[in-house]
């Protein structure tokens, strides 16, 4: 099947096919839209042409997981607990009601250094990712992600027949409809799998960590002690193989009431606490 990329900017003009044809699909997720026409396919993101090897590493890194997953002595297949996204120590002396300084450590590229640690990244995926010239540190981690949350997506699928729906799907509850959600069930758990493992790390590093007060999916938030500190944190974040950065602020704890906050003061940041 032919591929072209465009913007979804300029969705309007694939839009407008619909009438025109006799049988279009239309795939959405929360990175783009493709269109199948025929043998030909029209995948809409946000960069347009500028996308293709966030598609390309995509592809890559599906097909690494697919094999692992084949692989009978696979160290994790799938998660075995609730993955805790976000937790509150309330044994800490928390900064309600005045902001204490503090030094927000964020793991590096976590969820892909973890797929690269169990083996589910192949070496070959991870030095095309990083033989890759990218424009800007946002470029780098926006494909990053989509290539390994792509593992877990889910597809909206919709038919139609010029330009109305298609009702060539049937429901669980056995009644026609041209709508239908598509996904790979142990490519989704396996990338739950990994979040569970560096939620693990997450945990121990809070408990192991003098000082630690909150984490929200792979960020530390530590009183500030000393000038020592950041050393320390460091050399057990690399203990557990991730890189860091270890940054200054102030934060504070903010009720408001039906729900509670961990604000960042120099950059504003509210996280929630679940």
């Amino acid at each position: 099947m032919n591929a072209k990329y465009d913007k979804l900017d300029n969705e309007i003009r694939y839009k407008r096919l619909l009438k025109n044809k006799q049988s279009v699909i239309v795939e959405h997720t929360n990175y783009s839209t493709q269109y199948k026409i025929g043998k030909s396919r029209f995948i809409l993101n946000e960069k347009g042409e500028q996308d293709v090897f966030a598609f390309h590493l995509l592809n890559k890194t599906r097909n690494d997981a697919i094999r692992y997953l084949k692989k009978e002595n696979a160290p994790v297949k799938e998660r075995k607990t609730e993955i805790l996204w976000s937790y509150l120590d309330t044994s800490e002396d928390l900064p309600t009601d005045i902001s204490v300084p503090i030094l927000k450590v964020d793991l590096n590229e976590a969820y892909w250094r973890k797929a690269i640690q169990l083996g589910i990244i192949s070496q070959e995926t991870e030095q095309a990712f990083l033989d890759h010239k990218f424009e800007t540190k946002k470029d780098r981690k926006y494909c990053r992600l989509k290539a390994l949350g792509a593992l877990a997506t889910i597809k909206r699928v919709k038919a139609y027949k010029y330009g109305l729906p298609d009702l060539i799907y049937v429901d669980k509850n056995g009644i026609k409809t041209n709508e239908k959600l598509k996904v790979n069930m142990p490519l989704r758990e396996l990338y739950m799998a990994i979040c569970e493992q560096v939620s693990n790390d997450m945990k121990h590093l809070m408990v192991n960590i003098e000082g630690c007060m909150y984490y929200y999916w792979d960020c530390l938030f530590i009183k500030e002690v000393d000038n020592k500190q950041s050393k320390i944190i460091r050399q057990m974040v690399q203990e557990l193989g991730y890189d860091c950065t270890v940054d200054k602020d102030e934060a504070e704890v903010i009720d408001y009431g039906e729900r509670q906050v961990f604000v960042c003061l120099k950059t504003g940041i509210e996280y929630p606490v679940m």
